[in-house]
C-alpha cells in the first residue's frame, strides 16, 4: 500500500508530506480547492506524460516521492528483483523530478530508471482512476486480466504462457534454419559434387606420399642403366685393356721387383704385391656390385605411365581445390563433415515441426479450457456488475463482457480471445465499449463494483478513485460509502469525494484547502483530520451557510454508522 507522499512545487503545493493509513482514505474540500492535485502528483510520479505543465508557477522543477509498503505485494517484489531494483524487501520508494523543459529524472529505490519502468511498476502497486483515465479498466489487456482474475484462471494462463513461449522459441529456431535453406541447398549441391569428384579419386595419403619416390625411381631407370654399363665397360672394353687386365699386367714387374731382395728396402717385402692383390679384390667387388644393381633397376614403362597419370590427376585436383596433393584426403573428410552438418539441419527442422505440432495441440486444449472459463465468468460477472452499478446510482445501466476472437494463426499468450467491457444506458440502447460511453463518475462506479467483486482475486493493493460521486447523493451515496468501506477491509482505497455520506465511510480523512492571498501565489494545504475535525468537515459538506448543531449531530451519526 501507499505509505507516504512527498510533494514539492507541484501545481499550488509548495511542500507537502502525508503519511497514509490502510483502509479507506477520504480527500475532501471546497469545490476548486485542488483535491485532485494529490492524485495528479501520484499519477505524475508513476510516469504521466506532460507533467512539466504541473510545475508550480515561478519554479523550475517539481518533485514527487512515493513510498510503498510491499509486505503483501509479491508481484511488485518479483518485478523489483527481476530488474535489479530491489533494496528493502518490505518497501519501495519511487522518486520523480520534473523539469520545465520536459526532462525528468526517475528513481526506483535510489536507482535511475526510465518512464516505462515507472509505469510497469505502478500497475503492480495501485489502480489509478482519475478524471476519465484508468490504466486497467479502459484497455483491452486490463479488461481481459480482470475477467481472468474473476475466472480464477491464473494457473491456466501460466500453462498457456509457458506453452506459447516454448512454441515461439521453436518457431524462431525453425524459421532461422528455413531462411538458410535456399543457401544450404545450393551449398549441399556444390559440396556433393566436390565429394563425388574427390571420392572417385580413391585418395590415400600413403599412396600420395609414396608416388614421387616411385616416379623418381622409374623415371631415372634408363639413366641408371647407362651409368652402370659405363662402369662395367671399364672392366671388359672391346678395343683396349680393362681395369683388371691392367692390374694383372702389373703383377709381373712387381714380382720381378720383389725378387731383387738385395735391393728391397728393409721392411717392404711383399708390400707392392699386397696392395695389388687388394686392388684386384676391390675392383672385382665393384664389378659384381655394379652388375647386381644393374639387375635391380625397374624398367617397367607401363608402371611409369600409370604413375605419371596418377600424379597428374592428383595435381589437377589439388590445383582445382587450392590445396597441396597431400591435403586432398583431409579436404574430402572436411567436405563429408559439412555435408553431414547441413543434412542435420533438415533433421532439426523436422524435429522442430513435430515439437510445434505437439505444442499447438496442447495450446488448443488449454485455450479451449480457458475460453470455457472466460465464457462462464463473463456471464456471471456481467450480471453482478450490472446489479451493483444499478445499486450505486446507475439504475438503467447494463454492463456486459464480450469475448472477441483474436485473429492470429500463431498461439497467443493471452489465449484465443480477449475481453471487451461494454455498457449501455438502458435495455433499449445499443451496447458500446465502456471507454466510449462512461463518464468519469460512471467509470469510477464500474471500477468500484469490479474491485468489490474481485477483491479476493486482485493483488493490486491500492485503489484510487476520483469523481465516484458524480450525479449521486443521499441513499446512493451512502451505498457507495458502504461498498468502499467493505473494499477497505482488503485494500487501501483513496477517494476524492464531495458527498458527506461517502466521506463518512473513510478510516482516514484528509482536507484540502486553497489559500488565495493578495499579491501572493495561490497555495494548497492538506490536513489530516482528527475525530472532531472530521465531524466539522462532514457537517460543512452537508450544506448550509453556517454549521448548525443539527448538522454537527447529523455528521456524528453518519460517522458513528461506520
Amino acid at each position: 500500500m501507499l505509505k507516504h507522499i512527498y510533494i514539492r512545487n507541484f501545481v499550488f503545493i509548495d511542500t507537502l508530506e502525508l503519511t497514509l493509513d490502510s483502509g479507506v482514505i477520504m480527500i475532501t474540500g471546497e469545490t476548486g480547492a485542488g483535491k485532485s492535485i494529490i492524485l495528479g502528483a501520484i499519477d505524475a510520479a508513476l510516469g504521466q506524460r506532460n507533467s512539466q505543465e504541473k510545475i508550480k508557477l515561478g519554479e523550475n522543477e517539481a518533485e514527487v516521492i512515493l513510498t510503498f509498503d510491499l509486505q503483501d505485494n509479491q508481484k511488485a517484489k518479483n518485478y523489483l528483483e527481476e530488474n535489479a531494483l530491489n533494496d528493502d524487501e518490505s518497501s519501495c520508494i519511487i522518486r520523480r523530478v520534473i523539469y520545465k523543459d520536459g526532462k525528468t529524472r526517475n528513481f526506483i529505490n535510489g536507482r535511475p530508471s526510465n518512464v516505462s519502468a515507472l509505469r510497469e511498476l505502478g500497475e503492480l502497486l495501485l489502480l489509478l482512476h482519475t478524471q476519465n483515465e484508468n490504466q486497467i479498466l479502459l484497455n483491452t489487456l486490463g479488461q481481459t486480466q480482470l475477467l481472468d482474475a474473476y475466472a480464477d484462471a491464473q494457473k491456466l494462463l501460466t500453462d498457456i504462457h509457458q506453452c506459447v513461449t516454448q512454441w515461439k522459441k521453436f518457431d524462431s529456431e525453425m524459421k532461422l534454419l528455413e531462411s538458410k535453406e535456399g543457401e544450404k541447398n545450393q551449398r549441399l549441391d556444390y559440396l556433393r559434387y566436390q565429394h563425388q569428384e574427390l571420392a572417385n579419386a580413391n585418395l590415400d595419403l600413403e599412396e600420395i606420399q609414396a608416388l614421387p619416390a616411385k616416379h623418381k625411381v622409374l623415371a631415372s631407370a634408363k639413366e641408371s642403366i647407362e651409368l652402370y654399363e659405363n662402369i662395367l665397360s671399364a672392366f671388359a672394353p672391346m678395343d683396349s685393356l680393362g681395369v683388371l687386365d691392367v692390374l694383372q699386367r702389373l703383377r709381373q714387374p712387381i714380382t720381378a721387383v720383389e725378387k731383387l731382395s738385395s735391393r728391397r728396402p728393409a721392411g717392404s717385402s711383399g708390400e707392392l704385391s699386397d696392395l695389388l692383390n687388394n686392388a684386384i679384390v676391390q675392383i672385382e667387388e665393384l664389378a659384381s656390385s655394379t652388375k647386381r644393381l644393374l639387375n635391380t633397376v625397374d624398367t617397367d614403362p607401363e608402371t611409369l605411365v600409370k604413375i605419371e597419370e596418377r600424379m597428374a590427376e592428383l595435381h589437377q585436383l589439388a590445383r582445382k581445390h587450392h590445396v597441396n596433393a597431400e591435403e586432398l584426403p583431409q579436404l574430402l573428410s572436411s567436405i563429408e563433415q559439412e555435408i553431414n552438418n547441413l543434412s542435420e539441419n533438415e533433421k532439426k527442422i523436422s524435429l522442430l515441426k513435430n515439437e510445434k505440432i505437439l505444442l499447438e495441440k496442447k495450446y488448443k486444449t488449454l485455450a479451449e479450457t480457458l475460453t470455457k472459463k472466460r465464457s462462464q465468468a463473463s456471464k456471471t460477472l456481467s450480471k453482478k456488475v450490472t446489479q451493483l452499478i444499478q445499486e450505486l446510482g446507475m439504475p438503467t445501466a447494463i454492463f456486459s463482457i464480450v469475448l472477441e476472437t483474436i485473429e492470429t494463426v500463431a498461439p497467443n499468450i493471452y489465449g484465443a480471445e480477449q475481453a471487451a467491457f461494454m455498457m449501455k444506458a438502458n435495455a433499449n440502447y445499443p451496447e458500446v465499449p465502456l471507454k466510449k460511453t462512461a463518464s468519469g463518475g460512471e467509470l469510477a462506479r464500474v471500477s468500484l463494483a469490479l474491485q468489490t467483486l474481485l477483491a479476493a482475486y486482485i493483488q493490486i493493493p491500492t485503489l484510487i478513485l476520483d469523481e465516484i460521486d458524480v450525479g449521486v447523493g443521499g441513499k446512493i451515496a451512502a451505498m457507495i460509502g458502504q461498498q468502499l468501506r467493505k473494499l477497505g477491509e482488503t485494500h487501501q482505497v483513496i477517494c476524492v469525494t464531495h458527498q458527506p455520506q461517502i466521506a463518512a465511510s473513510g478510516h482516514q480523512h484528509l482536507k484540502v484547502e486553497k489559500h488565495d492571498q493578495k499579491n501572493q501565489p495561490t497555495t494548497v494545504t492538506v490536513t489530516p483530520l482528527n475525530d472532531a475535525q472530521r465531524v466539522a468537515e462532514i457537517a460543512r459538506m452537508l450544506g448550509g451557510l453556517t454549521i448548525t448543531e443539527h448538522a454537527l449531530q447529523h455528521a456524528r451519526e453518519m460517522l458513528a454508522s461506520y
